[in-house]
């Protein structure tokens, strides 16, 4: 038995398909996601589920940071990519920067190989209430982009356990984490702007009704890896540094990290492909149309 931190209850996974039936339906679901919004949006998205079970792997030492003004459905876009990991909306979403630094650094830790998001960074009203926000801000940025816990010592100048994140972590914010105190922390974002006119509100409303199938899906997508994954441990870091390499080529004047964050994306998108093939979801032809569009 396991028992949860609060906050993270909410994380739990079906058993795998029963049938094939099942497991293709699942599977159809989670790449609908990529409909609810242009694909600059969503396909990040998507990828980040399906990157955070190989985060031993292909560490993923950036953020997502999913931004728009109030109204604009991060939150609830975040909550539904969320929901391939249990049972989770825009009111019950893990964590939250109104937690303290310590408590999120913890989560972080203990989340380890799944995707967590960190919801509702925004200005704050005073200038105390914003300088906390920004301080929180920086430590998560500077914690996930170096897999880093803070140091801490006892009174007796020993060390105390530190506790790097683990996972893949999403944020979202009001803002972007912009001005010179985000300078460097910045950096170790992968920044996505959403509006409330590119959501696709009816698509939106029919996959938060069939939401189950997603937890569905990646409890699959984890049966198939499991048998996989000494493999991949050998194998994925070398694609992922080829791409790394393409990618310098294909986005210059870019921050000299924003080529391996890509390709940890495309990394995890090339193996929700191959998941996706392997039950025989899609074809061959229309899981790469999907893919590359």
């Amino acid at each position: 038995e396991v028992e949860l931190e609060p906050g993270l209850n909410n994380y739990r996974l079906p058993p795998p398909p029963s049938s094939l039936e099942e497991w293709v339906e699942a599977i159809r679901q989670s790449w609908r996601f990529l409909l609810v919004a242009p694909r600059r949006i969503t396909a990040p998205l998507l990828a980040s589920a399906y990157a955070a079970p190989l985060s031993e792997i292909v560490v993923p030492d950036f953020t997502i940071w999913l931004w728009g003004g109030t109204g604009s459905f991060k939150s609830t876009l975040a909550a539904l990519i969320l929901s391939h990991y249990g049972d989770f909306s825009e009111t019950n979403l893990p964590l939250s920067f109104e937690s303290t630094s310590n408590a999120l650094e913890r989560n972080l830790f203990l989340a380890k190989d799944v995707l967590t998001v960190v919801d509702d960074w925004r200005p704050g009203v005073t200038r105390a209430d914003s300088d906390d926000m920004d301080r929180k801000a920086q430590r998560l940025l500077r914690g996930v982009g170096n897999r880093q816990g803070r140091g801490r010592m006892t009174a007796d100048t020993t060390l105390r356990q530190s506790y790097p994140p683990r996972g893949f972590v999403m944020a979202t914010a009001e803002a972007l984490p912009e001005g010179p105190a985000f300078q460097s922390a910045a950096q170790r974002a992968l920044c996505v702007k959403v509006s409330r006119q590119e959501i696709h509100l009816p698509k939106l409303s029919k996959l938060q009704q069939d939401r189950e199938w997603l937890s569905v899906a990646m409890s699959g997508y984890v049966s198939y890896l499991a048998p996989l994954y000494e493999r991949l441990t050998e194998e994925l870091p070398a694609q992922h540094e080829e791409l790394r390499g393409l990618l310098r080529s294909e986005l210059p004047g870019s921050h000299p990290r924003t080529p391996g964050n890509a390709a940890v994306l495309i990394v995890a998108l090339r193996q929700l492909r191959d998941y996706t093939l392997s039950v025989g979801a899609m074809g061959r032809a229309e899981s790469q149309e999907a893919y590359v569009e």
